[in-house]
């Protein structure tokens, strides 16, 4: 198959531990991620499954089944450092544009935001190929 997708997440999809899935608008992509339980029942029901720590903002305290949350990889005033925030259980990232970053729209499905530390004195971006 024709894929330049690394072998590392070829052998994920294969083994049933990844899945791929392509949306050609925004909120299919965002109704979709937003239907999926972040955690099973027994982490649910032992507290594991909580805003604190999934990273999310609100969308698991208001919601009555926790739901993945879509946190933005963006530099922000509220973005926490990636290197600090202990994602404990599953997460959606989102990215922007590598020169303007996110969209209005991206931002306002987002439930929380990080950013990835950088060194060195070049542009602060990271490019992300589809």
């Amino acid at each position: 198959e024709g894929t330049d997708l690394p072998s590392i997440l070829q052998n994920a999809v294969r083994n049933g531990r990844m899945t791929i899935v392509k949306f050609d608008k925004l909120e299919d992509c965002v109704d979709h991620i937003k239907s999926i339980p972040c955690c099973d029942d027994v982490a649910t029901a032992e507290g594991n499954c909580t805003a604190e720590n999934i990273g999310a903002n609100n969308t698991a305290q208001t919601t009555k089944r926790p739901t993945i949350p879509i946190i933005g990889v963006e530099i922000d005033n509220s973005s926490k450092n990636l290197e600090e925030e202990p994602f404990t259980s599953s997460v959606a990232f989102m990215m922007g544009n590598e020169g303007s970053g996110m969209s209005s729209k991206q931002t306002a499905a987002c439930d929380g935001f990080i950013r990835i530390s950088q060194y060195g004195g070049g542009t602060a971006s990271l490019n992300v190929s589809v």
